[in-house]
């Protein structure tokens, strides 16, 4: 049930009196005004009416009256009440009014209870019903038989028969400043206050006012210009603060500014904050996207707040670059991988014409790889190049060459592995297990070395990665492999030697035997 008060219950008394013969009725009309949560209440209600021989006592004169499902709008409500001949007898009497919702619950007593006015007394005139038609009661508010009515200012009395017509005029005149014309009412000079004696405006206001009407739920519409420093357009049920609560608002011409301290904004909309504090933001509740300024980068901010990607679109398409929440940017896709700072979905082109290069380092600032014109491609020595699957070199030659200038070398010494090394490796076939992260896969037979038996035989064909890995590199093994064919070489050449002179030896061997033999003869 909504909490009622009293403090706007406002009751007007209307006795209906008759003249002449007539019997004077005992019912009378009850105008009130009715409030809710400090506002006009507006619905169905249950009134309750008792009347009291005090303001906070217990007896009961006359009632309870109950009205059931009595309409109340804008919290101004009229109902008529009887309570017999036996009430007003002369002493005072107070009304005592208890309100509820339509169909339910208890009573709730407004008070104080309302001090009920002499007007209904007027039932009690006891002599009253006896005078005769004509006559005069020279006791009401001490006047006597001859009684002149005076028209104040700005009020006409006009008699006709037994009709007596009083109305304001229309001109004004007298002593008020106002003036009017037909429904119209204006004030010709000066200045209006309105809880000030002095006022310095047209129209000065001191205090609170309040322009509008209620809505059906009691939420006043309304421009309230408060005495905490707000201003509220539209419905308000809050202070301190603006509120415009209209579906749109359009500034036809101007700047606006927020913050800037200047009557005269530099832009259409100009926020200004301090150094390191957001500005505008664009919210549904739970995404937010804000401006900010300042921080590390002591520049300007564009982002959002809450834990949401932000994506960049133009001429109202899809989105074409999009920034994760893991700071990964992707282009060509709104959902950049996880595993790379850049993304990019579809074809790439980076042109060099002015002498420029495009360099992929680590942290250390060195370029592992560097495109520049008319230089091709570098991968320095500080990082290597990994080629998934078969690498294939066009247009002539089949090598790979690194740097050998004697220039550019020192401490030039013997490579000792050689055929007894090369004798040692195990070549094998195999299948690597699936590994994704290093675009392994067991769909084709290779053929190669098992590293920790190279690492066994020619240490310096073995590298260990980062991740712990061991790499073959395969240069050591074909310098190894030139040893060892040197190594043959120099044994073939022996054997030769050897051959020639076990050649000599038997040819000398044949031709003694062949003296020999010729001598015999």
């Amino acid at each position: 049930m909504k909490k009622l008060n009293s403090t706007g219950l406002i009751p007007l008394l209307l006795v209906a009196v008759t003249t002449g013969a007539l019997a004077q009725t005992t019912a009378f009309t009850y105008q009130g005004r009715l409030n809710g949560n400090g506002v006009p209440a507006s619905g169905t209600y249950d009134l309750q009416f008792t009347v009291y021989d005090s303001s906070g006592g217990a007896t009961i004169v006359a009632g309870p009256l109950t009205s059931s499902a009595l309409g109340i709008s804008n919290g101004l409500f009229a109902i008529t009440l009887d309570f017999g001949t036996s009430v007003f007898t002369g002493p005072a009497r107070w009304l005592q009014i208890g309100v509820r919702t339509n169909g339910g619950g208890s009573f709730v007593a407004l008070n104080p209870r309302q001090a009920l006015t002499p007007a209904p007394y007027a039932i009690h005139a006891g002599t009253a019903s006896n005078v005769a038609n004509g006559a005069v009661v020279k006791s009401l508010n001490n006047l006597r038989d001859n009684i002149t009515l005076a028209a104040g200012a700005n009020v006409a009395l006009t008699p006709s028969g037994n009709t007596l017509t009083i109305a304001a005029t229309g001109g004004g005149g007298g002593g008020s400043p106002w003036l009017t014309n037909t429904t119209n009412i204006y004030y010709n000079a000066g200045r209006v206050g309105i809880g000030t004696t002095a006022p310095l405006w047209p129209l000065d206001v001191n205090g609170s006012m309040h322009v509008g009407s209620q809505a059906a739920d009691g939420t006043p519409k309304l421009i309230h210009f408060g005495d905490l420093d707000f201003v509220s357009i539209g419905e308000n049920t809050e202070d301190d603060r603006m509120e415009l609560t209209a579906a749109k608002f359009v500034f036809k011409n101007g700047n606006v500014g927020i913050g800037t301290g200047t009557e005269s904004p530099a832009n259409k909309l100009t926020v200004r904050t301090p150094t390191t504090d957001y500005g505008i933001e664009h919210t549904d509740g739970t995404v937010r996207l804000s401006t900010f300024l300042g921080g590390s980068t002591g520049g300007g901010w564009l982002g959002t707040i809450s834990n949401h990607k932000l994506s960049f679109f133009v001429n109202n398409s899809s989105a074409i670059m999009t920034i994760a929440e893991n700071g990964n940017i992707g282009i060509g896709t709104a959902n950049p991988s996880s595993l790379y700072k850049l993304d990019v979905v579809g074809s790439t082109v980076i042109n060099l014409i002015h002498g420029e290069r495009f360099f992929v380092s680590d942290s250390s600032d060195m370029a592992m790889l560097v495109v520049q014109q008319g230089v091709a491609y570098q991968v320095t020595a500080f990082g290597n190049l990994q080629v998934v699957g078969d690498a294939t070199k066009t247009q002539g030659g089949t090598s790979w060459s690194p740097f050998s200038d004697r220039r550019l070398k020192q401490d030039v010494r013997a490579y000792e592995p050689g055929l007894n090394e090369i004798l040692q490796l195990r070549p094998v076939r195999f299948h690597y297990r699936n590994d994704p992260k290093r675009s392994l896969t067991s769909a084709q037979e290779e053929v190669g070395f098992i590293a920790q038996e190279v690492r066994e035989i020619i240490p310096d064909a073995i590298a260990e990665g980062q991740d712990g890995y061991l790499r073959l590199k395969a240069d050591p093994i074909h310098w190894a492999a030139i040893n060892a064919i040197q190594e043959l070489n120099a044994k073939l050449k022996e054997q030769r030697a050897a051959n020639a002179e076990l050649k000599h030896r038997i040819e000398k061997l044949e031709q003694l035997m062949s003296e020999k033999n010729g001598s015999a003869k």
